[in-house]
C-alpha cells in the first residue's frame, strides 16, 4: 500500500469518528435538553401548588394573630379600667384631703383605636362650692283667727251641731244651719257668713268673736220654691280672707 492510500484510509476513518462523536454529542444534547425541559416542567406544576399553601399557612397565621389580639385586649381593658378606677379614687381622696369645699366629678374614657391599642382619656372638671350660709328660719306668719271645724245641718244641740247634712227640702227642713268653731288670739274679732245661691250673693251675716274658742252660727229658713238651688258660704274675716267654705243644696 502506497502512502497516498493509508492517508484516504486514515481520512476517511477521522471521518467516520467524528461523524459518531458528533452523533454522540447530538444524543447527550437531546438528553440535556430534554432533561431541562423536564424540570422546567416540573417547576411550573410545584410553583402554583407552593403559592396556594403557602398563602393558606399566611392566612391562619394572621387568624391566630388577631385571636391572640382578641384574646389580649380584654385583660388589657381590665387592667386600664381597674387604674382608671383608682385614678378616680385617688383624685378624689386628694381633692377632699386639699379643701372640703372643692366638689370634682371625673371621667374616665377607655377606647381602642384601629392598631389595637387602648387609650386612657382622663377627664377633670372640677369647681368650688361656695360656702353653704346657715338656714335662717322661715318666719311663719301666724293666724290669728282660724277654724278648727265646720257644718252644716238642721238642729243644734248644747252648741253642737247634730249630724252633716248637705241636701235639704223646702218644707219638711225648717232650716239650714251653718255652724263653725273659731279660734282667735286677737280679741274681739268679727267674721262674716257670706250666703251664695246659684252663683249670686243672697245674704251677708256678720258674726261677733268674744272669747278664744268660739262656736258659732247662722241660720237660713227654708220657707219658698225661690230658696231651691246650690248653695255655697265663705266664712271671711275682716281683712277679707276666706277661712273657709261650705256647700249645700236645697231641693223642693
Amino acid at each position: 500500500m502506497d502512502k497516498y492510500t493509508i492517508n484516504k484510509r486514515d481520512a476517511e476513518f477521522l471521518k467516520k469518528v467524528d461523524a459518531i462523536r458528533n452523533k454522540n454529542i447530538r444524543v447527550k444534547q437531546k438528553k440535556h435538553l430534554f432533561r431541562l425541559l423536564f424540570c422546567v416542567v416540573i417547576i411550573c406544576c410545584l410553583v402554583p401548588v407552593y403559592f396556594v399553601f403557602d398563602s393558606g399557612d399566611g392566612n391562619r397565621g394572621v387568624n391566630k394573630k388577631t385571636a391572640g389580639i382578641n384574646m389580649a385586649m380584654p385583660a388589657q381593658s381590665a387592667s386600664q379600667k381597674s387604674s382608671a378606677v383608682s385614678l378616680d379614687e385617688l383624685s378624689e381622696k386628694n381633692l377632699s384631703q386639699s379643701d372640703p369645699q372643692i366638689g370634682s366629678m371625673t371621667i374616665s374614657v377607655l377606647h381602642s383605636n384601629k392598631d389595637g391599642k387602648v387609650e386612657d382619656r382622663y377627664k377633670k372638671n372640677s369647681r368650688k362650692v361656695s360656702p353653704s350660709l346657715p338656714a335662717q328660719p322661715v318666719k311663719k306668719r301666724e293666724k290669728n283667727i282660724y277654724v278648727v271645724e265646720s257644718a252644716v245641718c238642721k238642729r243644734l244641740k248644747g252648741r253642737n251641731p247634730v249630724g252633716n247634712q248637705d241636701v235639704f227640702y223646702v218644707g219638711q227642713d225648717r232650716c239650714s244651719i251653718v255652724w263653725t268653731e273659731i279660734r282667735s288670739k286677737k280679741l274681739p274679732a268679727l267674721l262674716k257668713h257670706v250666703y251664695y245661691l246659684n252663683g249670686e250673693k243672697y245674704c251677708e251675716i256678720p258674726l261677733a268673736i268674744k272669747y278664744p274658742r268660739t262656736r258659732t252660727w247662722s241660720k237660713i229658713t227654708l220657707k219658698n220654691e225661690q230658696q231651691v238651688g246650690s248653695w255655697q258660704v265663705d266664712v271671711i274675716e275682716e281683712s277679707g280672707r276666706i277661712l273657709t267654705h261650705m256647700a249645700f243644696d236645697v231641693k223642693s
